[in-house]
Parts: C-alpha cells; structure tokens; sequence
C-alpha cells in the first residue's frame, strides 16, 4: 500500500523514499528519475520508522524510569535540607534570646549591687559610698563612667562581645545551610535519660518543696517550717544554713534565674523572699501577706521582675519589683471557684495557665495594657494538681484521679486549647498531694511529673508525640523532687524512708 501524500513535483502517491545519507531528494513517486539512487519502498520505510520509534520510546522510558527515583531522593533530601535549616535557625534565635537574658540578668545584678549598698549600712558601706562621690564617678550624662567598686564599664564591655557573638552567629547561618547540603547535620544532642541512685542524706522533718539553683551547686529543702540551705558539690549534700520565718510547713520553693533570691511560699499564706547576704549567709528581705490560705505554687519571670503564686484561696497574685528592688501586688487573677493547685507560664511568657479545685483550667493572656486577662475556661470532669506549658501553645495537664496525663494544643483557627492527646501513666489511682509541680526542661524537652506514688520522665518529640523514659517508683505518695538544670541530678524526698535521695542520670 502505498502513501496517500503526494509527490510535489508530479502530484502522486509517494512511493519510494530515499534514506541514504547526505542525499538531498528523499521522497519520490513512480514518475521520478530513480536513476543512480538506492530507495526502499515506503511500506519497508514504515516498518523501518516504527522499529526505531518503539526503541526510541522505550529508551526515553527506561530513562525517565531511572531518573525520577532519584529526582524524588532529591526533593526528599531538600526538604529536610530545609526542615534542618530552620531548625537551626530557630536554635540561633534560642541562643539570641539565651544571649539577652543573660545580658539583662548582668545588668540587674549590677543595679542590685548598687541599691544594696543603701541597704544595712554599716561603715565599710559609708567609706565606699563616700569614695565614689569623692571622686565623682557617678554623672548622669555618662552611663558608661565606673561607679566605684560596682564596674559598671564591663557591663558594656559584656554587651559589646555579646553582640560581637550574635554578628558571629549570623555570619555562620551560610556556611551552617552549605554544610547541612554536604552532608546530615547532627541534631542537637538528646541525651538518654537513666536515672539511677547514688547517694542520700537522712531529713525526718516533713520536705514538701525542694529545689536547685541555675548553676546546680546550692540547693533549698523546706523541713517543716523551716529551710535548709545545702551547698551540693561532688555529688554529697553539706548543709550550710538553717532559715526561719515561717509559721506552718513550707509547700514551694522557686529559685530566681539570675540566682540572686530565692522565694517560698507556706500554709502560713506567707511568701518571703531571701537573698544571699554574704557567702552562705541568706536573710530574708520581705515578706507578702496578700493571700489568705496555703501556698501551692510560685514561679519566677525570666527577667526576674515578676512573681506569681496561687493558692487554696482560690487566686492567682501577680506581683512586681518597684525601683526600691521591693516586691509589690500587681494584679490579682479572679476567676476560680476552687483552690488553685498549680500555674505556669509559657515560653514567651505571654499566657499563663491555672489547674483548680474547681475542675478547670484557665488561659490567661498578657494584653496591650499591661494586665493578664482569661482567654479561655476548659472545663473538665476531673481537677489535676499539675498543669505545665511545654511550648508556647502547648501545655501538659495530670489529672488527679486515673493517672491520665492529657495534652492541650492551641487551635489556630477557634483561638482555644484542644485536647490533642492523653497519655497514659503506670498507675490507674488517685493522687494524694497537690504540691511538687510538674516541670519542663526545654532544651532537653523533658517533662518531669509525679503521680502518686511514681516520678514519671516524660519526653516530648516532633510532631507532638511522646515518649515515656523513665518511671520511678517509692513506698509512699508522699513525694516531692527537684531536677538540676543540666538533667545530670534528680533530688527526692519521701516520707517512708525520711531522706533526700539523690539520683544521677548514668
């Protein structure tokens, strides 16, 4: 069978086709010249084209096959290329915000020194304060001259290399993306969690609240009305100071993150605050009198200018640091019908959650002016002694009756809290005592909270999942803790056995 395309010269069924090549003419009909030409029929040149066709389709295919596996590991590699970089970017913005706290924590320290030599006069004080108006350092147009003995020049020598360190830091986000292409960027180090104990020391008064400083070599215990100070070192405790001041049993104890005070709370209402007035010699400088009923839970800002505590008076009291370095009542939060058991404050330190009596959970949020507002009542069917954010719209609750930890999401789109998950503890009992709150280490994401009889090490991992590490079981439910700030040490008290143990993470 022959074409129906057309010869152009001659207007007729092509019938022939010349496939040598460098030739110029390549179609003919049966009235061209086919003198001195080598031509095939066009059905053999048909034949011809399919079989190459089907080789060409054939290998375009096998390519295309062999290439997008390998196009697909690509896109897979670039997005967690990408997941890593902004995890390392969210990382320097954490050293950033790390960088500006302790920047704000030296210069509140050296403003505290300053406003402490008015307080307890006494000669050596008069002489230094004498000697600085001598000389005449102190110039209001000048914040950067010396004052005396305080230096307060390496404060800004210490934000000039602060800020010479963030310009480092950002310098290294280019060459940190090339190195996460070349090859896996290790992920910050998670270390496992292990604890094992090592060491304890005998304590037969009641210790309801214990707690470590930032640097972890001082720790507080309450023991009974009182307060032991301990200086921690080679893994022993060495009591250095026994404090007086409160009525009835200590509940909370809360160290401020400059580390210049720490604050506890009783069920005499009282909270008092105590400040190191030389080596290993702590005094209490103010009392607050405001609550009327035991106190359940206090927790410090990070700039150390706000305290906030609840109680069995059913409220929440937020208080402030005048000019005077003085702790006076800011606000006091209204809204529970029911003893308030424990708050805690998020990450930005922008909402802070309540768990009452009442079987409720409140959201308060920081507003425009200046005051905290409920955002959100969650009623449930149960009340819980233990409430903790673990992120900025995450928090962690433990239900008081089943052992049952529920987890709360912040909802974009309805601006509430959601119930994302439960988790489920070792003991399906109820929980006899409402202190030693729950506590959340953010750089090793660890939730570290106590259900009846049992510490449970919680971690939280990507994606809002979750990981039970460790549980830690004792004879009695009486049981309060405390974990050092680098995850090596756990310190428990418990009433069976009248020691605070200490455990080390092997």
């Amino acid at each position: 069978m022959g074409s129906t395309l057309l010869c152009p010269q001659h207007q007729k069924p092509i019938t022939q086709l010349n496939i040598t090549k460098g030739q110029e003419k390549r179609i003919f009909c049966t009235d061209c010249n086919t003198e001195n030409q080598t031509l095939i029929s066009f059905e053999e040149a048909m034949k011809l084209w399919q079989n190459l066709e089907g080789k060409s389709v054939q290998k375009f295919q096998t390519f295309k096959n062999s290439k997008i596996p390998q196009l697909d590991h690509l896109l897979n590699k670039f997005q967690q290329y990408k997941e890593q970089a902004l995890k390392y970017i969210n990382s320097l913005i954490e050293t950033t915000d790390d960088y500006r706290y302790q920047f704000i924590k030296a210069v509140d320290r050296e403003i505290n020194q300053i406003k402490s030599l008015k307080e307890d006069m006494n000669i050596q004080k008069l002489k230094e304060i004498s000697e600085i108006l001598s000389e005449k350092l102190i110039e209001e147009e000048n914040d950067s001259n010396h004052v005396g003995n305080l230096n307060l020049e390496r404060i800004l020598i210490k934000e000039k290399e602060l800020l010479q360190e963030l310009k480092k830091n950002s310098l290294m986000i280019h060459q940190e993306i090339k190195k996460i292409i070349q090859q896996n960027q290790q992920e910050v180090k998670i270390r496992p969690i292990n604890f094992q104990q090592i060491n304890s020391i005998k304590q037969q008064q009641d210790c309801y609240a214990l707690a470590f400083n930032k640097a972890g070599n001082i720790v507080v215990s309450g023991s009974g009305k009182d307060i032991i100070v301990w200086k921690f070192e080679q893994e022993q405790l060495t009591q250095l100071q026994t404090l007086n001041g409160h009525n009835y049993n200590v509940n909370c104890l809360t160290f401020s993150y400059n580390q210049l005070f720490f604050v506890s709370g009783a069920c005499d209402s009282q909270i008092m605050i105590w400040r190191e007035q030389s080596k290993n010699n702590w005094k209490c400088v103010q009392t607050l009198n405001e609550h009327a009923n035991s106190i359940c839970n206090i927790i410090i800002s990070q700039n150390d200018e706000f305290i906030y505590s609840c109680s069995l008076d059913n409220l929440i009291k937020v208080w402030v640091k005048n000019i005077d370095n003085q702790f006076e009542l800011y606000q006091s939060l209204l809204g529970h019908s029911g003893s308030v058991y424990s708050i805690s404050l998020n990450l930005k330190e922008t909402q802070l959650i309540s768990s009452s009596r009442d079987k409720s959970i409140i959201v308060w949020e920081f507003g425009e002016d200046k005051l905290w507002k409920k955002l959100q009542t969650i009623q449930n069917d149960d009340y819980g002694y233990r409430i903790v954010f673990i992120s900025n719209v995450t928090f962690f609750w433990q239900r008081y009756g089943n052992g049952v930890a529920q987890v709360y999401l912040f909802d974009k789109q309805s601006l509430n809290y959601k119930l994302l998950k439960k988790i489920n503890m070792k003991e399906q009992i109820t929980d006899g005592y409402y202190l030693s709150p729950s506590i959340f280490h953010k750089k090793q994401h660890l939730i570290i909270s106590k259900h009846a009889k049992n510490f449970y090490i919680v971690r939280k991992l990507q994606n809002n999942k979750f990981s039970l590490l460790q549980t830690i079981e004792f004879p009695s439910s009486s049981l309060f803790g405390a974990i050092s700030n680098n995850v090596d040490y756990l310190i428990i008290w418990n009433d069976k056995t009248k020691d605070i143990q200490i455990w080390k993470n092997q």
